[in-house]
């Protein structure tokens, strides 16, 4: 998940844990070094890359997520409603004719 928070934010990530897998991530996610496992007690030093830039999803935040899913929201809405519209007038769909040969 650290990974994901750095590729998404643009900002290189430390994950340091005392009980789990302590890893270094650059600004775009990748692996910065070994990862630390939990099968022995180590240190490491690591060279973390200045963060530079500001990505998409740190200028706009979850308001695209919102207004893409308000707007299918609406669509199926609008579709929804014009089908039962056309069901309580009677409209029936009707195949076109077989072509003649």
């Amino acid at each position: 998940l650290a990974a994901l928070r750095a590729a998404e934010t643009w900002r290189p990530m430390v994950h340091a844990t005392l009980t789990g897998v302590s890893a270094v991530h650059g600004p775009r996610g990748e692996a910065v070094g070994e990862r630390l496992g939990t099968d022995r007690s180590a240190a490491a030093s690591y060279s973390v890359p200045m963060a530079t830039g500001t990505s998409p999803y740190v200028r706009l935040g979850d308001w695209v997520i919102y207004l893409t899913v308000t707007s299918l929201l609406v669509y199926g809405a609008a579709g929804s409603l014009r089908a039962l519209r056309e069901a309580r007038r009677g409209a029936t769909v009707t195949s076109p004719a077989p072509a003649r040969q």
